[in-house]
C-alpha cells in the first residue's frame, strides 16, 4: 500500500506543538528553591510555624517536625495525663508554677516528692531547637485559651515543665481559663519509632488567679 505524503498543513501542525512544548519545559535549574525548611516541615501556607516553641530537656525541632507529621492515636495506656494542676484547680499567679504529667495509670495520681525532684532536675537541661537527636519519649504541651490556641507551646523530654519569667507573663496575662493538651510520642533518633505514637492526652483545663 502506497504511503501517503504529509500535507504541508499537516508538517507545520507539528512544527508548531513542538515549539510549543520546548517553550512550556520547566528549565532545571541548581538554584530552584526549596520546598522545605531547615527543619523539614513544609514552607506552603499550611505548614505550621513552630517559631514560638520552647524546647526543654534537649529536645529537638526535628523530632517535633516529625511528630506534628503523623496523626495522634487514642491509646489510654500511653497517653500522658496533666497530674499537677488538677483539673478546675486555681493556682497562684505569684509564682511559676511547676506543671507535672505522667503517662497511662500514672497520670491519674498525684505525684510523690521524689518524683517532682527528678522532674525539676531534667527540666532544667539545657534546650536546643538543633542539638543531638533525641530517642526516647517526648512531649509536645500545648496551652490554650478560647481566644488563643498556641498561647504558650513546649517541647521537652522531661514529665514537668516550669515556665520562664517572660512564658509565665504569658500565662497569667491569658485572664482566663487555661487548657493544656499533652501530644507524646517514643523516638529513635528524631524519627517516632515503630508503633511509638504519637499519643494524644485528655486535655485539662486549670485558672491562674
Amino acid at each position: 500500500m502506497a504511503l501517503t505524503k504529509p500535507s504541508v498543513f499537516s508538517r507545520r501542525r507539528v512544527l508548531a506543538f513542538t515549539a510549543s512544548l520546548a517553550a512550556g519545559a520547566p528549565a532545571c535549574s541548581d538554584d530552584e528553591p526549596s520546598s522545605t525548611s531547615s527543619t523539614g516541615a513544609s514552607t506552603g501556607s499550611g505548614a505550621d510555624d513552630l517559631s514560638d516553641v520552647v524546647y526543654e530537656g534537649g529536645a529537638t525541632d526535628e523530632a517535633l517536625v516529625a511528630l506534628l507529621a503523623q496523626s495522634p492515636k487514642d491509646d489510654a495506656t500511653q497517653a500522658a495525663g496533666l497530674v499537677a494542676p488538677t483539673s478546675g484547680e486555681t493556682i497562684s499567679a505569684a509564682t511559676p508554677f511547676a506543671f507535672s504529667w505522667a503517662v497511662g495509670a500514672a497520670s491519674f495520681r498525684e505525684p510523690g516528692a521524689l518524683e517532682r525532684a527528678i522532674g525539676l532536675l531534667l527540666g532544667v537541661r539545657e534546650a536546643q531547637a538543633h542539638g543531638t537527636p533525641i530517642s526516647g519519649r517526648a512531649y509536645f504541651l500545648v496551652f490554650s485559651t478560647q481566644t488563643d490556641a498556641k498561647l504558650l507551646r513546649v517541647f521537652t523530654t522531661a514529665l514537668t515543665y516550669t515556665p520562664s519569667a517572660d512564658a509565665w507573663a504569658k500565662l497569667t496575662a491569658a485572664g482566663a481559663p487555661v487548657t493544656v493538651e499533652i501530644v507524646n510520642a517514643i523516638f529513635e533518633t528524631n524519627r517516632v519509632a515503630d508503633g511509638g505514637g504519637p499519643y494524644a492526652g485528655a486535655p485539662k483545663t486549670f485558672q491562674i488567679g
